[in-house]
């Protein structure tokens, strides 16, 4: 996904609520999440959960907020925004944040498979991230 490919989605479609999230298991689980809406308010976290070190950009507190999701909300999901990132449970989040355009009414996807094209960046990053030393 990453925020290069997100940015060419948002210039194609600057009125839409781009929420995405990508979780590949490399042994451990290497997940992006990424909120942005149509004002540019914009979060975006990437890691290894539970490991250091975490991408994070933007402000999930201003997404929650632009958005409705109240404190309550994020108890009963179990998300404290500001706990250290690799410690937050950010699919939770982002599952918030898709509300009524949410296709199924839970936060977590059970199975999706697809396939996607990746510019040749795109695919160097991603290398790079998951066959580390070769």
């Amino acid at each position: 996904m990453g925020l290069y490919e997100v940015g060419r989605l948002r210039e194609r479609y600057p009125d839409a609520r781009i929420v995405g999230r990508v979780e590949v298991d490399c042994g451990e689980s290497h997940t992006e999440d990424i909120v942005w809406l149509p004002d540019g308010t914009l979060f975006h976290a990437s890691g290894w959960p539970g490991m250091d070190p975490w991408e994070l950009t933007g402000d999930p507190h201003a997404v929650a907020a632009a958005l409705g999701i109240t404190g309550e909300m994020l108890e009963d999901i179990d998300v404290d925004l500001d706990a250290e990132p690799e410690e937050v449970e950010w699919s939770a989040f982002v599952g918030l944040a898709r509300g009524e355009a949410d296709p199924w009414p839970r936060t977590h996807l059970e199975t999706s498979v697809l396939t996607v094209r990746h510019t040749k960046s795109s695919t160097h990053h991603m290398e790079g991230l998951y066959f580390i030393g070769g």
